[in-house]
């Protein structure tokens, strides 16, 4: 019954990511295979085998069968069966001939701790004075690992997780200026964090979601180069309808291209806004 409930939406996905364009072309740009399976071994390898010691004791619970379904088999045996299938599925899924493999694993952890701390409040109910170091052992190696990662991500400030304060102001200004959905271009770092402040749409910045990444991206660099044409800028420009020109430290890495500096030649931009070594230019018509 409940492969009938699900089968409309996963029988809609898989049609809708194999005809509409735009979704399968992100399905073939969203890489996220499985590594090598030892990783998996480390990861998952003390919930696996506290795992597989709950399955053999949830098999072997005397439970009674389900009041509503007096002709059913125990529900300790019925859900020992649903986490076999379960556990056994998954591993043939995160080699899948599929681009996701990796999303294939998520939510596997449940059902492996819930029958894990299950099995070891069983076990352990006679010798409760082992739980607590028992279950901080499992436990406090992976608080520490998050602690130790976040302490090291404040006391060295960078990026991506803080920006510079005058990026922020350009895109606290851009809040204010530009309308939603307009186009900004600029190098890919900047329109990774783009959307995230401002209403735009970043030309670049996102691996799956920038569609055609492969083509645009070395288009943006040429367009940063003071040796590319403004034929091919503005031809950049018209095709991707790009409302904004960002520059910035990381367009100044791409090249040197300013359009301050050959104004005429550069007069479908405007600048708008300029501080701290982050201007914001205007696509004229």
């Amino acid at each position: 019954m409940s492969i009938v409930i699900s089968s409309p939406l996963v029988i809609y996905t898989t049609v809708i990511l194999g005809l509409d364009p735009v979704l399968k072309y992100w399905m073939a740009q969203n890489r996220l295979p499985s590594p090598h399976p030892l990783h998996y071994i480390l990861a998952y390898g003390v919930y696996l085998i506290l795992g597989v010691w709950g399955w053999r004791a949830l098999t072997h619970s005397p439970v009674s069968p389900s009041p509503l379904l007096p002709s059913s088999p125990p529900t300790s045996l019925r859900l020992s069966r649903f986490l076999a299938g379960w556990g056994l599925v998954v591993p043939l899924l995160l080699y899948a001939p599929i681009s996701t493999q990796r999303r294939l694993v998520e939510g596997f952890q449940l059902p492996l701790v819930i029958v894990s701390v299950w099995v070891l409040t069983v076990t352990l109910r006679r010798f409760r004075r082992w739980l607590l170091p028992l279950t901080l052992a499992l436990t406090l190696p992976t608080a520490v690992v998050l602690v130790a990662g976040g302490l090291v991500g404040t006391v060295q400030p960078a990026e991506p997780v803080y920006h510079p304060a005058a990026e922020l102001e350009m895109f606290g200004w851009l809040r204010t200026q530009a309308a939603p959905g307009q186009v900004a271009l600029s190098a890919y770092d900047t329109g990774n964090v783009l959307p995230a402040y401002t209403p735009l749409i970043a030309y670049i910045g996102h691996g799956p979601e920038t569609i055609h990444l492969e083509e645009k991206a070395p288009r943006v660099a040429r367009f940063y180069q003071a040796g590319t044409s403004e034929a091919e800028r503005r031809a950049l420009l018209a095709e991707g309808r790009v409302s904004w020109v960002i520059l910035g430290p990381a367009e100044r890495a791409l090249g040197d291209f300013d359009p301050s500096i050959n104004s005429a030649a550069a007069a479908y931009l405007r600048r708008e806004y300029s501080a701290a070594g982050y201007a914001v230019y205007r696509v004229m018509p």
